[in-house]
């Protein structure tokens, strides 16, 4: 009796090993994921890297997050229903094109990254560049128009009422990148209908929503597809890497093996926030490329980009670049920008800095944004944002 026992149970081991070890071998099509971890600037690093079609996510660590008091997120703020966006209206009646009108309900302020799509009012917005909206306080930010067709209050037969709702998603990198660093209503535009004709819409307002809010099921079903995979990885991630006390703050992603964004916050709070809507953009952008490629009949890439050429990107803004700075009403941004890419630093005050004499100490970068230019190989590129 004892005998069986003992070659039941080693039989089940046997079997248990087997299963683990046909589990854990991916299959072609499946994502793959690496551990290595390299230096990006101070006290950031490029930690755990996901390829999955034509899409390479990188995580991106810090040894010394910032003790900042809790941020929601835009799209948080509206659920919670402590947020109203809304044109700013003259006398008249007339909104304002370039501002919209931003009031925070919440006794917790709220930080809202450059290129987050606003839908309604009288032409669909994107926000120009990072915004803190601080807690019970109303605010009018920069923005830019994403519907060249509309400057009207009713939108699709409906009235909006000059109220905007936020979309929950970051503006592809060429629309947003013509604004944030650009500063350029028409390469907006120019940009926007790129993107809208890759979809394969035709809008009669010329929205850039028609491209975002996919209704064709083959492209609804694919980019799902790619938000669960990210998703899982960001999930399975957790807070701090194991092993090590580096926090999980930011993300870096390439398509067709081209870095295209990196973006890093104060903690992992804060970006654990943001990230929904950047996992909305990286799918879409990831298949509309592959929808383009396919038209042309191209070969759909999938080989995974490689992270030397983030680290490049990196290394390029901080050698070399532009130097300037906005000021807003709750932070700052400093921007750099050369041909090849543009770098923006969202600051806030430090409460707990006292020190009069150093002043710079005072502000905290809440969040950062690593961009390559839309054709960094074009010799006359002057500015991001360019179309050939």
């Amino acid at each position: 009796m004892t005998f069986l026992r003992t070659s039941i149970a080693l039989s089940l081991i046997i079997l248990q090993l087997l299963i683990t070890t046909s589990c854990s071998k991916p299959s072609p099509t499946s994502p793959s994921v690496s551990k290595n971890e390299k230096p990006l600037f101070e006290h950031y690093f490029l930690g755990k890297e996901l390829a999955t079609e034509n899409l390479t996510i990188w995580a991106v660590l810090t040894d010394s997050p910032e003790d900042l008091p809790t941020y929601l997120s835009l799209a948080e703020a509206q659920d919670q229903r402590m947020v109203d966006i809304r044109e700013i209206l003259d006398v008249h009646g007339e909104a304002q094109v370039t501002r919209v009108s931003i009031e925070n309900r919440a006794s917790t302020p709220i930080l809202i990254p450059g290129g987050t799509v606003l839908k309604g009012g009288k032409q669909d917005r994107q926000v120009a560049m990072d915004q803190v909206i601080a807690a019970n306080s109303s605010q009018a930010i920069e923005a830019f128009c994403v519907e060249h067709g509309r400057w009207t209050e009713e939108r699709e037969g409906i009235s909006t009422d000059n109220v905007f709702t936020c979309a929950n998603i970051i503006a592809a990198k060429r629309v947003r990148a013509s604004a944030q660093y650009a500063h350029d209503q028409s390469q907006v535009w120019s940009q926007v209908s790129t993107l809208t004709r890759r979809a394969n819409k035709s809008p009669d307002t010329e929205t850039y929503l028609s491209a975002i809010e996919e209704d064709e099921s083959d492209a609804v079903h694919h980019r799902k597809k790619l938000e669960d995979a990210v998703s899982v990885f960001f999930a399975s991630l957790g807070k701090n890497r194991e092993g090590k006390k580096r926090e999980v703050v930011g993300f870096a992603y390439a398509i067709n093996g081209e870095p295209i964004t990196l973006r890093a916050f104060a903690n992992n709070q804060i970006f654990r926030s943001q990230l929904p809507a950047f996992i909305r953009t990286m799918s879409m952008e990831s298949e509309l490329i592959q929808r383009r490629d396919k038209q042309a009949g191209r070969t759909i890439h999938t080989n995974p980009a490689s992270s030397t050429d983030l680290i490049a990107m990196v290394n390029d803004l901080r050698s070399e670049g532009e130097d300037s700075e906005v000021q807003f009403e709750r932070n700052r941004m400093k921007i750099r920008k050369n041909p090849r890419a543009g770098r923006a630093i969202c600051l806030v005050p430090n409460s707990h800095q006292k020190d009069e004499k150093d002043p710079e100490e005072k502000w905290i970068a809440i969040a950062e944004d690593w961009t390559r230019a839309v054709e960094p190989e074009a010799d006359n590129l002057a500015v991001l944002g360019y179309t050939r």
